[in-house]
């Protein structure tokens, strides 16, 4: 299986085309798409993830091993409309708080 290396190798050199054509790859770029710090601490929270690791890139790939475990599941959880929602809301406090608590 392609890991973290592989993707993170291929988006560093510019390498996209091989992202649109393997899944593993698109959950790489989903992933990538939240790390940041309050988008990651929302998206752990409301999927009840724990992770170890503090450090951003190191989130990144502890979350990265966590998902690519079920592939499908991983795509609903990143995909999902009510989820999709709340990061674009992330600006608002308020907004925030409400994707939090639901």
């Amino acid at each position: 299986m392609k890991n973290f290396k592989y993707w993170d190798n291929l988006h560093r050199n510019e390498n996209l085309e091989e992202f649109s054509n393997d899944r593993i790859g698109l959950l790489w770029l989903k992933i990538k798409s939240i790390i940041r710090k309050e988008l990651i601490e929302e998206f752990v929270l409301q999927n009840k993830i724990l992770l170890k690791e503090t450090a951003l890139k190191s989130q990144f790939v502890e979350l990265f091993d966590l998902l690519v475990q079920d592939i499908d599941r991983s795509h609903k959880l990143l995909g999902h409309t009510y989820w999709m929602n709340c990061l674009s809301n992330t600006h608002s406090t308020r907004k925030r708080r409400m994707c939090i608590s639901v």
